[in-house]
């Protein structure tokens, strides 16, 4: 064996565990994070994080039969004895490897677009607007809670003074521009 073919070997066997590894590193974070990933109130996409762990662990499979063809190629059963061509171009490898990377590329995106999406998410919390608020000098318009961090509530405030006398006076305007 020509020491190209050596290396080319080396090569596609690391790039095919470093692959599995990677992979399995972000399922295990992905997993023993989950509580604070999906208890953000970002139950709309967990099927992305579902997709993303399902692509991981195929890409882990195709990357043990990647190692497996690396393996078999280079020790191939003959009945004749003689040696055959080494190459990590053949079929199998060729297949397994292409799967394992297409898969673990697919993880990659689900996984990102999961993370944008519960980075970005805001959840309104809809309450009935009073009739008149108690304080008159400010009046709540809406609360929001970002799910990147659930434990605080952010108020929108619409500040005014003599809020509904305001509305009051041009109710009554509106009202006597209709009559005539």
């Amino acid at each position: 064996m020509k020491e190209n073919e050596k290396k080319a070997f080396d090569f596609a066997a690391d790039t095919a565990k470093q692959l599995i590894s990677i992979s399995s590193a972000i399922i295990t974070v992905t997993i023993a994070f989950s509580k604070n990933i999906v208890g953000g109130g970002n139950e709309d996409s967990i099927w992305l994080l579902g997709l993303a762990w399902g692509a991981f662990i195929f890409s882990i499979l195709f990357g043990i039969f990647t190692l497996m063809s690396l393996t078999g190629t280079l020790q191939p059963i003959k009945d004749d004895g003689q040696s055959g061509e080494y190459s990590i171009n053949g079929g199998s490898v060729r297949l397994y490897y292409s799967c394992q990377f297409g898969l673990f590329i697919l993880a990659l995106i689900f996984t990102a677009i999961f993370g944008y999406q519960s980075l970005n998410k805001k959840e309104e919390i809809n309450q009935p607007v009073p009739k008149e608020p108690a304080n008159k000098e400010h009046f709540i318009v809406r609360q929001s809670v970002l799910s990147v961090d659930s434990s605080k509530v952010y108020t929108d405030t619409l500040y005014l003074n003599d809020f509904w006398e305001l509305m009051y006076e041009m109710d009554k305007k509106r009202k006597k521009q209709n009559a005539k």
